[in-house]
């Protein structure tokens, strides 16, 4: 794993721009060893998605299908513990598991954050080798844990109200 540096931590900090940072993040990732990330911010009345996963999935991800983003959500939704992507994890519907395979984003996991105003975001880290064991989520799962926090903090920002914009995305 390489190390994230001063001035790569220094920009996504410092950025108010979502895009700017989920751009930063690309590289922050890629030192912890994954190919591509999908984000979720989500109130009552507005959500953001974004994915940088360079294939159908991806593509899937960012039109909110919610054959793909719906296990992810749903987990998210409820709980603030990593889940790591595993078979079981993907059980309904049935093929989204054998279509992420084929699609090469199988392997990583999903990072859910709640704050106090009941909005959540997650972050999931993917690559297509080699698996996530989970002595490795436990490892940089801090790190994980941090990026999806001012992914958060910023994509709040931008809401500009607790309760969420009137309308949504």
């Amino acid at each position: 794993m390489d190390h994230w540096t001063t001035e790569q931590l220094r920009q996504l900090v410092c950025s108010k721009d979502l895009d700017n940072q989920l751009a930063q993040l690309e590289k922050l990732l890629r030192c912890l060893g994954f190919d591509c990330y999908a984000f979720s911010f989500t109130t009552p009345t507005f959500s953001i998605t974004q994915s940088n996963c360079p294939n159908p999935w991806g593509e899937r991800y960012r039109r909110h299908e919610p054959a793909v983003v719906e296990p992810l959500l749903a987990h998210s939704r409820h709980s603030s513990f990593p889940l790591l992507w595993t078979p079981e994890a993907f059980t309904s519907p049935p093929e989204l598991w054998a279509g992420a395979q084929d699609d090469g984003v199988c392997l990583g996991w999903t990072q859910p954050f709640h704050d106090e105003h009941g909005r959540f975001s997650s972050l999931s880290v993917v690559r297509q080798h080699p698996p996530v064991s989970v002595n490795e989520l436990y490892s940089k799962g801090a790190a994980v844990l941090w990026l999806v926090q001012v992914l958060h903090a910023t994509a709040a920002a931008m809401v500009n109200d607790p309760q969420g914009p009137s309308s949504s995305e």
